[in-house]
């Protein structure tokens, strides 16, 4: 078994975009699964919610998308170097995202594994680690 470090950058490849996840923490899994509640016993899931902060925690860059200018796309991070709520909304209108959030989802409940997807891609064999900086945010090596 293959165990990944939270500052391992994994490629999800849909078409020409190339999206760069991180495995969990086991504290972002926690939260994550949180939000999965009992409710007279069934299981109640705010699918979109648990979808749109998966990807919040995971999602840390994006290849392969330009601007209506013609630059390249790049993700909107807060101060804990998460994806913020509205770049989340703009990768969420790309055809392809369900892959992203398929991806993701196992990532949260689940091992890292390979998953077959019709249009998409996860290139084990890319992954790149990435040093933390002093403020505690992780770079690109």
């Amino acid at each position: 078994m293959i165990i990944y470090k939270v500052t391992d950058r994994i490629p999800i490849i849909v078409g020409p975009v190339t999206f760069w996840v991180a495995p969990l923490s086991w504290s972002d899994k926690m939260e994550i699964l949180s939000h999965y509640k009992l409710k007279a016993g069934e299981e109640r899931l705010n699918h979109l919610e648990i979808a749109m902060r998966t990807i919040q925690l995971s999602l840390k860059k994006v290849d392969g998308l330009k601007y209506a200018d013609g630059t390249d796309y790049e993700l909107s991070l807060d101060e804990n170097g998460n994806v913020t709520q509205e770049s989340v909304s703009e990768i969420m209108q790309l055809s392809g995202s369900h892959h992203l959030v398929t991806v993701c989802g196992q990532f949260a409940v689940g091992e890292i594994k390979a998953l077959e997807l019709d249009g998409a891609k996860i290139d084990f064999s890319q992954v790149k680690t990435v040093k933390k900086k002093s403020s505690g945010l992780a770079v690109a090596q």
